[in-house]
């Protein structure tokens, strides 16, 4: 039996007993089956938010060895290419890999920003300042075009 069925049986029972028919102990068993089901779901929710818990914790240590992974990459990279740079070599052929110093594409360097001209600069887009319309509506101000709305949730203790 899941949640919704228990739910429409207790409201059968509540029309029922609407209609003067004394229904009392079905109707108790029936809200402690549900009582019973929601903390059901309770455990199940708990036990699952432990176990994302595990997981942010593993996928934080496997950032951290993808990172110290990465770095030793780096630093391999790094010492290959200063060895050919050093050596003369702007191409190596090995039996199973193929080495080679090519020219990355061309990028910008800033050397004065302030001797720019102006025509180069990108002018953002006008942002909203939710806190403060917030705070305006709060304060019972009107600002056409927006309004407050208060959602509900569910809170498990």
């Amino acid at each position: 039996m899941n949640l919704f069925n228990l739910t429409d049986q207790e409201l059968q029972l509540l029309q029922m007993l609407e209609e003067g028919q004394d229904t009392s102990d079905t109707l108790e068993a029936v809200q402690e089956l549900s009582t019973d089901k929601l903390e059901g779901y309770a455990k199940v929710i708990k036990t699952l938010e432990g176990n994302i818990a595990v997981i942010q914790l593993e996928t934080k240590r496997l950032q951290a060895l993808q990172t110290t992974q990465q770095n030793g990459v780096n630093r391999m990279k790094e010492t290959i290419f200063n060895h050919m740079q050093d050596t003369g070599k702007r191409k190596v052929d090995g039996q199973l890999f193929k080495f080679s110093i090519a020219k990355n594409p061309s990028s910008l360097e800033i050397l004065d920003e302030q001797s720019i001209p102006k025509d180069y600069y990108v002018t953002p887009q006008p942002v909203l300042d939710k806190a403060a319309i917030k705070e305006e509506l709060k304060l019972g101000h009107e600002v056409p075009g927006v309004q407050l709305k208060q959602g509900e949730s569910l809170r498990i203790k």
